[in-house]
């Protein structure tokens, strides 16, 4: 309480009393109301997803559908998974990268998603069954590496080491900086690998980039990781990299 008072007191002093107030709803409401309020279905990026509450739609600082959310990472799967692909997946968030990829593999491929985040398992889960694509789908509850930022406790994850990634044709990681300790690790050779990279939390691009190329890919292409997230993603150097496997590079 101490601390909140202080913050409230330097937003006072150097921002003036209407945006303290501002921030005071916002922080008041987002911490004390909102969760109270009853969820809501929405979409992102076309994928149904349990992410909105009762009222968002009249908070502006609140979005409801997404239709870009993860545009450059969803773009990825949708561009480079296959029929019948098998897809690893670590790091879950919301399950719409799941979604999409179990989509693009029909009902004969398979989506192995590992995600440390307790409370973010359950939250995959539900998009999963929002979409009725559990037939295809296997959610681990497991850190894959090291652990460097998660949304929310691991409750007990298990811990599996990089080199017990199982065999796939296209490897996503969007696991919040333990990229380069993964592609310096893993001893599988997917088809196409799809990473985010996160300069906040050291695995800037340059370093995601040279990880794969000492793996043995060749760079297809670099986007910004959202567009609707243009300055946030570049001050913290959230990007996407697209890479093929040296020999399946076309001549």
């Amino acid at each position: 309480m101490r601390r909140l008072f202080q913050e409230a007191t330097t937003i006072w002093q150097e921002d003036g009393l209407v945006k303290l107030v501002r921030k005071t709803t916002k922080f008041g409401y987002d911490n004390f109301i909102r969760p109270l309020l009853p969820t809501h279905v929405v979409r992102y990026n076309g994928v149904l997803v349990r992410a909105s509450r009762v009222g968002d739609s009249f908070i502006p600082w609140r979005a409801t559908d997404i239709p870009n959310y993860e545009d450059a990472l969803v773009c990825g799967i949708r561009r480079y998974v296959e029929k019948n692909d098998t897809v690893v997946i670590i790091g879950g968030g919301w399950g719409v990268s799941t979604v999409v990829a179990a989509e693009q593999v029909g009902k004969r491929g398979r989506v192995i998603t590992y995600e440390g985040g307790e409370r973010t398992v359950e939250k995959i889960k539900e998009t999963v069954q929002l979409n009725g694509l559990s037939d295809r789908i296997s959610i681990q509850h497991s850190v894959v590496g090291q652990a460097i930022s998660l949304r929310d406790d691991s409750g007990g994850a298990k811990v599996v080491c990089p080199i017990e990634i199982p065999n796939c044709d296209v490897l996503v990681l969007d696991c919040e900086g333990a990229e380069t300790q993964i592609l310096e690790q893993m001893e599988i050779f997917p088809r196409n690998v799809v990473v985010e990279t996160h300069g906040i939390y050291d695995a800037p691009k340059a370093t995601v980039l040279s990880k794969l190329s000492d793996a043995g890919y060749d760079l297809i292409e670099t986007r910004v990781a959202e567009r609707r997230l243009l300055e946030e993603c570049m001050r913290n150097g959230i990007y996407v990299v697209y890479a093929k496997r040296s020999d399946e590079i076309d001549c």
